[in-house]
């Protein structure tokens, strides 16, 4: 079940592991890479006003963004990705961004601290 305080939960991940803490470790590491990545071409498609790659790269990491538990990451995709894809000018596409970027900094850093807790123990 999601803490009520954190902005990702692993329940997921941790049913399909069987009780792998490697495998959890490496697909956290794999959802941190491709996030990062993601967001910062998207970052860079906004100077480019490359509408297309930023919806293309919003679909492409929401998916583990679902799996993560990453709601609030996941709904700023799925609003950057609806917006292009439906013309809707009223929504400044770059402000959204920004906000994924936000979301995605406090997943990622909270993700961190978990995997090394879960380390300590």
């Amino acid at each position: 079940m999601k803490d009520e305080n954190r902005s990702f939960s692993l329940d997921e991940l941790n049913k399909v592991s069987n009780g792998d803490k490697k495998f959890v470790e490496e697909m956290v590491a794999i959802f941190i890479r491709t996030t990062d990545e993601g967001i910062t071409e998207m970052e860079s498609a906004i100077k480019k006003n490359d509408m297309k790659l930023i919806a293309d790269m919003a679909h492409k990491i929401a998916p583990p963004c679902r799996h993560m538990g990453a709601t609030a990451l996941l709904n700023c995709l799925v609003s950057i990705e609806n917006a292009i894809r439906n013309s809707d000018k009223s929504i400044d596409i770059a402000q959204l961004v920004e906000k994924a970027k936000k979301e995605k900094d406090i997943v990622i850093s909270e993700l961190k601290t978990e995997i090394i807790k879960k380390d300590v123990t």
